[in-house]
């Protein structure tokens, strides 16, 4: 990966962890050292997860495909490889 790639695929971590601490009111916070933790272990509930994804959602111009496999959504890390791969 080149340094402007490796700069873009950083920034969007970045910013998905910046989305899900607003979504979440500040109660979820990942930190770069977080980026593959799963999201449910730092406190993501079924409906803070459906917020996030739609925000997310805006954030990026994607839509997530009804048969995404659930794996998809486990960290920050998988949520974003999966949108540098879309």
């Amino acid at each position: 990966m080149n340094q402007s790639a490796a700069q873009a695929d950083a920034e969007l971590r970045t910013r998905l962890c910046d989305v899900l601490s607003e979504v979440s009111q500040g109660k979820i916070t990942v930190s770069r050292a977080q980026f593959q933790a799963p999201l449910k272990d730092l406190g993501m509930d079924s409906v803070t997860l459906l917020s996030f994804l739609v925000a997310v959602e805006d954030l990026v111009g994607i839509e997530w495909p009804a048969d995404i496999p659930k794996s998809t959504f486990a960290s920050i890390d998988s949520i974003a490889d999966y949108i540098d791969s879309a």
